[in-house]
């Protein structure tokens, strides 16, 4: 479904009027690093925690994907739905290598700068931000379902060129699953450094 969407997405581009302002779809591929640690709780007698276990933060890197979809309020000011993942290859206690992605997704905004200047400078540094659902999942894992929670980003970019974005993201976010009264959960911080291509 990627690679379609990939080949599709210049078409949809070139379909539209080029105008920030009404509706936008963009998808963006690159690089991240993923910083993460893991907690898990076994509850004991009269439901409190009788054991607790810490690891330290581990770190691990790969591509980052970002898919977004919404609407321009003026060609300086956006809101959209986006979806931003981490993909990443990790080793488990068994020494397996498993696959692994993780991200937030949810409500955003983009605001470009200099506000108001969009008809004189179209291409523009943006500032964007945006609160939802973290996930963190392991798809080898059939019997797992994702862990799930909530995050946020906040991100710097620059249009340099009409459709073209580059930019630069920071994550935060926490998933767990809990599975009766046990609970394991998995906090995570990335940096996605993407080139995204938008149809407007």
């Amino acid at each position: 479904m990627l690679y379609a969407m990939v080949l599709l997405l210049p078409n949809i581009v070139f379909a539209l009027d080029g105008d920030r302002k009404g509706f936008q779809l963009g998808l963006g591929l690159g690089a991240q690093a993923t910083f993460y640690s893991s907690a898990a709780s076994v509850s004991g007698i009269k439901d409190s925690f009788a054991y607790s276990g810490n690891r330290g933060t581990d770190f691990m890197a790969g591509i980052s994907s970002d898919f977004k979809v919404g609407f321009g309020v003026t060609s300086d000011l956006e809101f959209h739905y986006f979806h931003k993942a981490a993909w990443n290859v990790l080793k488990n206690s068994e020494n397996d290598y498993l696959n692994n992605f993780n991200g937030v997704s949810g409500l955003g905004a983009t605001f470009f700068i200099p506000f108001g200047m969009s008809n004189v400078w179209p291409s523009a540094p943006f500032l964007s931000a945006g609160y939802g659902g973290a996930f963190w999942a392991v798809p080898q894992k059939t019997l797992s379902s994702p862990f799930a929670g909530k995050g946020y980003y906040v991100g710097i970019g620059y249009e340099f060129a009409q459709h073209v974005r580059l930019q630069l993201d920071f994550l935060s976010g926490s998933a767990s699953e809990t599975i009766a009264s046990d609970s394991i959960e998995k906090r995570f911080k990335n940096i996605l450094l993407s080139l995204s291509v938008m149809a407007y």
